[in-house]
């Protein structure tokens, strides 16, 4: 997870497309991309049933940490009883906000 890490700290400048990300992945964790995406979705769904107090799903914005409204967007969460919350999580660093404004 430390490559990753370092791309959202903006040690790196690109953001890969969907076929290198899925390379990178199969390369550092050990398995097909496929079952990542199988992951996610598992944990979507544990955390919808749950419950889970921190977490990060993609959603539908509205807006929050100046994102396009109506773009699918992956958002810090918590849920609680089936219910979805955007997380306040302060001022976001620059290379997040740039990351942000090049989504649309």
């Amino acid at each position: 997870k430390q490559w990753y890490q370092r791309r959202v700290r903006g040690e790196e400048k690109n953001v890969p497309s969907r076929a290198a990300r899925d390379a990178e992945i199969a390369e550092k964790e050990g398995r097909p991309p496929v079952l990542s995406s199988a992951l996610a979705i598992y944990r979507h769904v544990s955390a919808l049933a749950s419950g889970c107090g921190s977490t990060t799903m993609g959603i539908q914005s509205e807006g929050q940490f100046g994102t396009t409204p109506g773009l699918i967007f992956g958002f810090p969460v918590s849920v609680s009883e089936g219910k979805v919350a955007v997380r306040e999580v302060g001022e976001l660093p620059e290379n997040l906000q740039t990351l942000i404004s090049a989504q649309d």
